[in-house]
């Protein structure tokens, strides 16, 4: 068979393993517990195509696309996210294509935790924009796979950063990482310094034109609270929010697994970090590439494979870390799994160098430490939304009853919510383990909380929430301190029921009366 076709049969084989581990083992825990992501309850109710307020102008097109051009959003998953598994594993596919990784399995297992890790699992809980996360993810890989280093190359790497940015802004990290990767990848093959340095210099100058252009044409129609969260420090004098930002990012991410999974996680990913700096260093001062180079430029070169472990740490968050009020939530670290991926690609091209006998052996039993543990997670992860899930259903379906009693007894026009109904049970318990999970599977009955008058539709009242947008918070507190005199119209298991004036103010865990002054009321 020729080699053109060995590479083609190859990379179908690696696409349907990768394919397939993330449909059996990472999607289908989210398709069962079927439980809608917090934007989705919105569009699936309004069906309003919004992503271009928040800076996302492919995800809207593409999804007209999928859709048909309708006029509103129609839900129909789980179409888009087995279709953005599809490109995560195109993705992995194009990295070990890159990297010349021979062996089918193992380069499955190598570019694997591209999709198949914590931080990645609540962009593929997303019924809508999953397929645009997912070819976000592909286009930050196409400059550094396929895009030739050439002026023709150069514009359409650019255009691919562009769209990445179109559609998912922390997808850009991806990028960063894989581009990191590549100039370890040329090192190891002994390229000379210049060609390095040009190959560094191609990739910044492709990020940079994309993140003009898109500030330019793309960011000025981001609005609402994207646009709080999307401000840039201006001055080096705000080196201290970037330094409060790093600390804050670092301490979300080794906080959110299981105690006992972060010593192991960070001994593997510290092992695979050495081999980066190996090879920088052997390139420095062992390499043909570089003995006939100064002395000061040798030593640039091991100043810059000591510091690179850090800069991928760093790439992992990337512009992030200098932005005002950074969004600090899972969906926001694709970059975790890119840096996975580097660091066992980089071990890999390491051994293989150094012509070590049990490369494949050892690059295998890497990577399948984090494949199980990850894997492991999403099970978990789909487990507690599930839980969650017949948890809140029962409370929301015994509210939608007693305020539509209501309405027909005491003329209600609206409800108040306040407190809430928390973590159910078994949830919580997992919570408790992985902390991450308070966030990948928060409540949605919470009092003050857009995304609960959502929920609360999805039942088929037809009440507003009294509280519909923040300038009406000095009312909807005022009804708040009014209920603590209110004697309870419903006690249920999780909320109480109290009336004022036309008003029906639900009481979850936290909320008043239990918060009124004395934390007394009349019952």
């Amino acid at each position: 068979m020729p080699p053109s076709q060995q590479n083609l049969a190859g990379s179908k084989q690696v696409f349907g393993i990768l394919f397939t581990g993330y449909l059996l083992f990472v999607l289908y825990p989210i398709l069962r517990a079927d439980r809608p992501c917090n934007d989705d309850m919105a569009r699936m109710l309004s069906g309003a195509y919004s992503w271009n307020d928040n800076g996302r102008p492919l995800t809207t097109a593409l999804m007209r696309l999928l859709e048909g051009n309708l006029p509103r959003l129609v839900d129909f998953s789980p179409m888009p996210q087995i279709l953005a598994i599809a490109l995560l594993a195109l993705a992995g596919v194009l990295i070990a294509r890159r990297h010349a990784i021979q062996s089918p399995w193992l380069a499955a297992m190598l570019v694997l935790p591209l999709g198949a890790q914590p931080f990645f699992l609540e962009n593929l809980s997303f019924r809508f924009d999953a397929v645009a996360m997912g070819a976000s993810v592909l286009l930050a890989v196409l400059p550094v796979s396929v895009c030739r280093d050439n002026l023709r190359g150069f514009a359409l790497g650019a255009l691919a950063l562009l769209g990445c940015l179109c559609s998912y802004q922390p997808c850009l990290n991806v990028f960063l990482i894989f581009m990191l990767l590549d100039l370890v990848a040329a090192q190891a093959r002994d390229e000379k310094p210049q060609r390095v340095a040009r190959l560094a210099a191609f990739y910044v100058g492709e990020a940079l034109l994309a993140m003009l252009v898109y500030q330019w044409k793309v960011a000025p129609s981001i609005k609402d609270w994207i646009h709080e969260h999307s401000q840039m420090i201006h001055s080096p004098q705000q080196w201290d929010v970037v330094i409060g930002n790093a600390k804050n990012m670092a301490a979300f991410l080794l906080h959110a697994l299981a105690r006992r999974w972060t010593p192991v996680l960070v001994w593997l990913l510290a092992l695979t970090a050495l081999a980066p700096a190996t090879i920088g260093l052997h390139y420095a001062f062992a390499s043909s590439g570089t003995r006939t180079q100064p002395m000061w430029i040798r030593c640039g070169l091991a100043l810059f494979a000591i510091l690179l472990p850090l800069v991928a740490l760093a790439c992992v968050a990337g512009p992030m870390l200098l932005l005002v009020s950074p969004i600090i939530s899972p969906r926001v670290f694709p970059g975790v799994g890119a840096l996975m991926v580097a660091s066992l690609v980089t071990l890999h091209i390491a051994l293989r160098k150094w012509g070590a006998g049990w490369s494949h052996a050892l690059c295998f039993t890497v990577a399948g430490v984090w494949a199980l543990g990850m894997l492991g997670f999403a099970s978990i992860y789909g487990n507690a939304l599930s839980a969650q899930k017949q948890y809140e259903t029962q409370i929301a379906s015994q509210l939608a009853n007693d305020l539509a009693e209501l309405q027909q007894k005491q003329g209600i026009t609206r409800f108040l919510m306040d407190g809430s109904a928390g973590l159910s049970p078994l949830s919580a318990h997992a919570a408790e383990v992985f902390p991450v999970l308070n966030v990948l599977v928060s409540p949605y009955l919470v009092g003050n909380d857009f995304h609960s008058r959502n929920f609360v539709k999805l039942f088929g009242t037809g009440l507003d929430e009294a509280r519909q947008d923040p300038t009406g918070n000095a009312a909807a507190d005022a009804l708040l301190l009014r209920a603590c005199d209110a004697p309870a119209v419903y006690v249920r298991n999780r909320y109480a029921l109290r009336v004022v004036d036309t008003t029906a103010v639900v009481t979850f865990p936290g909320g008043r009366p239990l918060s009124c002054p004395g934390g007394s009321s009349k019952s």
